[in-house]
């Protein structure tokens, strides 16, 4: 740490504007196949980015060594890289000192008793997880299983005078794909969980629910659906999945500047139903993306993205920020591959938490009154394939439920969806009460609800 504070007074003495990210970071993962681990990880890293302002432009570069001297030779190779990149326009300047102490917020982001947990305790949790699915029933067993644990804390220095230290945090992440048999015919299904806290973590109800999901399908004939176009129900898992493959990357400063979203220049115009609003919401206690500050040292905060179907705002960091003449919204973000945060990388605006607000039905109740759907839980990974008109085409390669008058009829596999995302969400026809918490790959976490969006484009893949 204090070879920290020494590059930050040569920056100070050079007249540079600095930043130092410093990362001490514990992951372990086991992945159990066939009641067997097959991958057991123990990464423990540490290191710093640093990032130089001068002359409006910027630079980066990181060090997994400590010692001062590795600091100081990573400072400068982020001030050669400054020297020769493009001015940033507007530039405002790093973050300043937090006006207010961060004793005085409360996020339940950190479980000591987790971050404790050695790898044989971890890969211990991941075994019990399996004998709950065979305690269940005779006729289902967990293909896959993967719990991963992360514990890490990280600080900011900069030359203003801002010392953000070590705010620690700890994840906990399960996944689990389990399959029902019946004769010669079998079923799978997924559910994911996380939490920050050990005593939060009870996957239990999401293993039922993975159980029953795959044993229902057993009992139903397998369909094909002959429309081009059907109502599509997503679950909250699958809504997730849609909302931090599809929407999230279309909100970032980034792509919005770059006409790579088909939200630029839409600004308080209509892109959803009067009934669908969505915030990034950076301060939810227990929330996976949560934190006092983003990777920049500036506070997060709520921001409003959409509101009453009507496009609010945007996410920024401050290099995104100054480019629009905005200000910071609290979400630059060093995201890792896989949880968590990396010091390798220069911070970009993400989302911390993407909530969609509620709504007013009952998963059963909007069921009930559906005509005719498909019911989707669970999505393949995926991004937008013309993101200036927000096209996506996602496939589930997992069985989808066929609905029609309000009763489960059948199921159907390998189906594809396809829509521009703007016009998707004018179609929403019903959002669900109940929020479920999902995390996805480059860390996004939504909290989403049932959601039901008519007239989708369908079809099948092989």
């Amino acid at each position: 740490m204090e070879a920290c504070r020494s590059v930050i007074s040569l920056a100070n003495r050079e007249g540079i504007e600095a930043e130092v990210f410093l990362l001490k970071r514990d992951l372990k993962s086991i992945r159990i196949t066939s009641n067997e681990i097959v991958e057991a990880q123990n990464i423990v890293e540490g290191g710093a980015g640093i990032r130089v302002a001068r002359n409006s432009s910027m630079g980066f570069s990181a060090t997994n060594t400590l010692e001062r001297n590795s600091v100081e030779t990573a400072y400068r190779s982020a001030l050669r890289i400054a020297k020769s990149s493009a001015r940033i326009p507007n530039w405002g300047g790093l973050p300043t000192p937090l006006p207010t102490s961060r004793e005085s917020v409360s996020l339940d982001s950190y479980d000591k008793e987790l971050a404790l947990k050695s790898p044989d305790e971890i890969a211990e949790l991941s075994l019990e997880m399996l004998k709950q699915v065979t305690g269940h029933s005779s006729s289902s067993s967990a293909l896959t299983s993967v719990l991963i644990a992360v514990f890490e804390e990280f600080s900011i220095f900069n030359s203003n005078g801002l010392e953000h230290l070590a705010e620690p945090s700890t994840v906990l992440y399960s996944r689990i794909i389990v399959e029902a048999k019946k004769a010669a015919e079998c079923c799978t299904a997924m559910k994911q969980f996380c939490s920050r806290r050990l005593a939060d973590f009870n996957p239990e109800s999401a293993i039922e629910e993975a159980i029953r999901s795959a044993t229902q399908v057993l009992h139903l004939p397998r369909r094909r659906i002959s429309k081009s176009k059907c109502d599509v129900i997503l679950s909250p898992q699958s809504a997730g999945a849609f909302t931090a493959y599809l929407v999230a990357p279309m909100i970032v400063g980034k792509s919005v500047q770059t006409g790579a979203s088909c939200f630029t220049n839409m600004s308080n115009t209509r892109v959803a139903v009067e009934s669908f609003s969505l915030k990034d919401q950076g301060r939810i206690k227990g929330g996976i993306g949560s934190a006092i500050v983003d990777d920049e040292g500036n506070p997060t905060r709520t921001t409003t993205i959409i509101k009453n179907g009507l496009l609010k705002g945007f996410l920024y960091d401050i290099l995104t920020a100054c480019r629009s003449e905005e200000s910071s919204t609290g979400n630059a973000r060093r995201a890792s591959d896989t949880l968590g945060r990396t010091y390798l990388r220069a911070p970009e605006p993400l989302p911390t938490n993407l909530v969609i607000e509620s709504g007013d039905y009952g998963s059963e109740e909007l069921i009930e009154e559906t005509k005719e759907a498909v019911l989707l839980d669970s999505i393949d990974y995926t991004f937008p394939l013309v993101p200036e008109r927000g096209y996506f085409s996602v496939t589930s390669s997992l069985p989808a439920l066929l609905i029609e008058k309000g009763e489960i009829e059948g199921y159907t596999q390998n189906l594809t969806i396809s829509d521009e995302l703007s016009k998707a969400l004018t179609r929403v026809s019903g959002i669900g009460k109940d929020i479920q918490q999902s995390t996805y790959l480059g860390s996004t976490v939504t909290f989403s609800p049932y959601l039901r969006i008519r007239d989708m484009a369908i079809s099948y893949g092989s």
